[in-house]
C-alpha cells in the first residue's frame, strides 16, 4: 500500500475504534414473588454487567394501584450485586392471578436518569389461573411522541370486560391511560396509546408492558403484554437524513480510495 495513504487508513481505524471504547450500564435482574398471609413478598436481585458504575439504583414497585419504594444505593461497582426485599400488605383479595410492576431507577456518573421495566403475575388463594386473553403489541419507533398499539384477543365465548394500562419507564410519558374494552367472544380489539418522548436519549430502545386485568368466572386473571419503544431522532441536512448522507458519504470514500489503490494493484502485477 502507497505510504501516503497509510494517514487516512489511520484516521479511519480511529474513528471506527472510537465507537467501542463507549462506557455502559447494564443491570441483570431478576424478580420474584409469592403471596402468604395477605402479605406479598417481592425480591429483587441485580448486578451489573456493564464496565461502569450505576448510581442512585432504587427499586419501584406497583402492585394494586399501591406504589412502594425501596431505598437508595448510592453506587453500584460492576460486577456489584444489591438486593431488595419488599413486603406489601395487600389486605384479603379475590382468587386469581395479580400483575406486579417492577421499575429500576439508577443514573450514571453524569447524574443522567435511566430506568429499566419488567412484570410478572403472582396467584393468589388460587393454585392456578390461565388468562383468556391474549396480546400482541406494535413497536413504535419516533423521536417526540408516537403510538403504541396493542391487540387483544378473547379466547373464550363470552365478553370480557377488561382494564388495560400501559406502564413505561420515567423517560417517557403515556396518555389515554389505562382504557377500559369489552372484548366480544372470539373476538379481538385494538388499542393506542399516545406516548411523548420526555427525557429519552436518542438510539435507545425502552421496555413497555400492557397490563389487562379481569374478573371471570369468579376470579381475577391478567394478561402480559411486552412491548418496545425506539427513540429515533431524525435529523437532516439539505432535506436529506443525517443516516442516508453517512451512508452516502462512506460509499463515497471506499470509491474513492478504490480509484485511488486501483493504479498501485496495476503496477504490482507488472
Amino acid at each position: 500500500m502507497p505510504k501516503k495513504y497509510f494517514p487516512v487508513m489511520l484516521l479511519l481505524m480511529f474513528f471506527l475504534q472510537s465507537f467501542s471504547f463507549a462506557s455502559y450500564i447494564s443491570l441483570n435482574t431478576t424478580t420474584t414473588v409469592s403471596f402468604e398471609n395477605n402479605m406479598l413478598l417481592v425480591n429483587v436481585r441485580s448486578q451489573n454487567k456493564g464496565d461502569e458504575s450505576a448510581h442512585n439504583v432504587q427499586a419501584e414497585f406497583f402492585f394494586m394501584g399501591k406504589r412502594t419504594i425501596s431505598e437508595k444505593k448510592q453506587e453500584l461497582k460492576v460486577n456489584e450485586k444489591i438486593v431488595y426485599d419488599a413486603p406489601i400488605r395487600t389486605g384479603v383479595l379475590s382468587p386469581g392471578q395479580y400483575p406486579v410492576i417492577l421499575i429500576l431507577h439508577y443514573t450514571d456518573a453524569n447524574q443522567y436518569p435511566f430506568s429499566a421495566l419488567s412484570a410478572q403475575t403472582v396467584n393468589i388463594n388460587s393454585p392456578s389461573v390461565i388468562s383468556d386473553v391474549f396480546g400482541k403489541s406494535h413497536s413504535a419507533s419516533f423521536w417526540k411522541e408516537g403510538e403504541f398499539k396493542v391487540d387483544l384477543k378473547n379466547m373464550s365465548d363470552i365478553p370480557i370486560k377488561a382494564k388495560t394500562t400501559l406502564f413505561a419507564p420515567r423517560e417517557l410519558d403515556t396518555q389515554n391511560n389505562p382504557q377500559e374494552t369489552i372484548i366480544n367472544g372470539k373476538a379481538e380489539v385494538s388499542l393506542s396509546y399516545k406516548v411523548r418522548n420526555f427525557s429519552a436519549l436518542s438510539g435507545s430502545s425502552y421496555q413497555v408492558v400492557a397490563i389487562s386485568e379481569y374478573d371471570s368466572n369468579d376470579a381475577h386473571k391478567t394478561a402480559i403484554t411486552p412491548g418496545t419503544v425506539i427513540i429515533s431522532e431524525t435529523r437532516t441536512i439539505a432535506g436529506i437524513g443525517t443516516n442516508t448522507l453517512m451512508l452516502v458519504l462512506i460509499s463515497l470514500a471506499i470509491i474513492f480510495l478504490s480509484l485511488q489503490w486501483l493504479p498501485f494493484f496495476k503496477s504490482e502485477k507488472k
